[in-house]
């Protein structure tokens, strides 16, 4: 149970770590919850504002936040799997709730990610879904020029992919599926407002790299 504590909290305390914001501040003197609406504090926000050139070393560290928090609950349980998981979902839920930033952060898509890529070094299956996943996101997001179609497009593959890697093949773990449903599913959650903007034609555009001027 104590390890397991730990892990959760190791998890929350990264995940609320925002990378975007702190970038943003130390080389561009902005506050990023005050550079537009709602208060939350996105890469996506900051890609608007300064370019994939500018953020994209950003989205690495909001990526690698999932990969640290679920390598080190590793580290310190000995390499029990329930840890991991556990740090995965504090992670998530601390990218999306930061306590270091009044609770108002992002949708958690690239911490989920980061996660994954450490969970793939030890089921290779999961690095061909996240690297597919990835893939989708580019095409959604350039076709469709919104960051949260190209998230959720990517959400909807890692699930099903998920599904039918664990069930028909039996090439990943019961608790690692678990994890990558309930992941999902607070995913889906998070988008809930992005979700109804897709589906109402009234999404925030946000330009692909190769659009973005």
């Amino acid at each position: 149970m104590f390890v397991r504590m730990v892990s959760l909290g190791i998890g929350y305390l990264i995940g609320s770590i925002s990378v975007s914001s702190i970038s943003a501040r130390l080389r561009h003197n902005i506050n990023l919850a005050e550079a537009g609406k709602g208060g939350a504090r996105t890469w996506s926000r900051y890609y608007r504002l300064y370019g994939f050139k500018e953020t994209w070393l950003a989205a690495v560290g909001e990526l690698l936040k999932g990969t640290l928090s679920a390598f080190l609950a590793y580290c310190i349980s000995g390499g029990y799997p329930a840890a991991v998981i556990i740090a995965g979902l504090g992670c998530i839920i601390g990218h999306a709730y930061p306590l270091y930033f009044g609770f108002k952060g992002g949708k958690s898509m690239s911490v989920g990610g980061g996660i994954l890529l450490f969970m793939g070094l030890q089921e290779p299956i999961l690095l061909l879904i996240i690297g597919v996943a990835i893939v989708i996101v580019a095409l959604m997001w350039k076709r469709s020029d919104t960051v949260s179609h190209g998230s959720l497009s990517a959400t909807t593959f890692i699930w099903i992919s998920t599904l039918l890697a664990h069930e028909l093949l039996e090439m990943i773990p019961d608790l690692y599926a678990k994890f990558i449903y309930v992941g999902c599913g607070i995913i889906y959650v998070l988008f809930r407002n992005n979700i109804i903007a897709i589906l109402g034609g009234t999404e925030h555009k946000t330009p692909f790299p190769t659009h973005h001027q």
